[in-house]
């Protein structure tokens, strides 16, 4: 029973399939951007701006904190010396994962840490923190001070904070967000029609109604068509192309003809219909907009078969 169940809540909606290879697609397209982005970091040069990184080893600091108005960390400023021996500055947050000493480490020392790349922009020096970075080596005979700071460190900062994006990779997260957009949007529908199959199976189940229905399916031989949002077995027709509810179970004995129209009860339709048509002339239409699919001969001649021979058993 919950095999059969199963096969019923998959002909509702759309197809998770198509879903899926949308979000792989989208998938694909985010990590093409982001390695894009990682190709437009260039080595950071403390005299010029852009999308850089920094082969870090170990940084001294903080010298400097920005907080908020809550007087919570924000961002925390420090010296990084990078695998050449180079001192530079260094803006990140207050999670970063950067090995933190208070002090200048020796060689051996040195020698022995790993290496680690931090990306970010290269951003210009705000006067307001020149006075830390003096501060941090008042105690040192570097001779450090706010007009020749720029001699040791250079005017900008590796901001990290800040990861570049470069210009090739705006677009493919913008592809990547459309195809994204577009899975939801085909998922959201297909996922409330299941549900509401769902609902409709165990109403029914609760009810009665479904177990001959399940008997007749696995007695015979049932025909399952996801395209055309249909269900056949000897008895029963199950249409799950409704737009309201789940599905509607027709009895396949009511039906006397069938054929393919894009009328149905003297309306015209642009999309071609399976029309089923009872004794007093009435008609239903099945599988709209599936005149392209395969299926749909498969079942307009296993219906017809069906009434042959109801009538010649007659």
């Amino acid at each position: 029973m919950e095999s059969f169940k199963k096969k019923l809540c998959g002909l509702k909606g759309g197809s998770y399939a198509g879903c899926i290879v949308l979000l792989v697609i989208a998938a694909v397209l985010a990590v093409y951007g982001f390695a894009q982005g990682q190709g437009s970091y260039k080595p950071f040069d403390p005299t010029s701006g852009g999308n850089v990184k920094l082969r870090v080893k170990y940084v001294m600091g903080p010298f400097a904190e920005m907080t908020n108005e809550n007087d919570i960390t924000t961002d925390e400023f420090y010296i990084a010396e990078d695998d050449e021996g180079y001192w530079y500055i260094l803006g990140t947050d207050a999670y970063n994962e950067l090995p933190v000493y208070g002090e200048d480490v020796n060689d051996d020392t040195l020698a022995a840490l790993p290496t680690t790349t931090v990306f970010g922009r290269s951003t210009t020096v705000p006067d307001e923190m020149v006075p830390y970075i003096v501060d941090f080596f008042s105690d040192t005979d570097a001779g450090l001070t706010v007009d020749n700071y720029d001699e040791f460190f250079g005017d900008h900062y590796l901001d990290s904070t800040a990861p570049a994006i470069g210009e090739n990779s705006i677009f493919f997260y913008i592809m990547a967000g459309v195809f994204a957009l577009i899975a939801l949007i085909l998922l959201a529908p297909a996922d409330t029609g299941r549900k509401r199959v769902k609902a409709q199976l165990v109403e029914m189940e609760q009810n009665g109604r479904l177990q001959p229905i399940y008997e007749d399916f696995v007695a015979g031989q049932p025909f399952y068509s996801a395209p055309l949002k249909l269900a056949l077995s000897d008895r029963y027709i199950l249409d799950f192309s409704v737009a309201q509810g789940g599905f509607a179970v027709l009895q396949a004995a009511d039906v006397t003809n069938v054929y393919k129209s894009r009328m149905v009860n003297g309306n015209p339709s642009t999309t071609t219909y399976l029309v089923l048509e009872n004794e007093q002339g009435q008609q239903y239409g099945l599988a709209p907009n599936a005149g392209k699919s395969k299926d749909l001969e498969v079942a307009l001649l296993r219906l017809k078969a069906s009434i042959a021979n109801r009538r010649a058993s007659v």
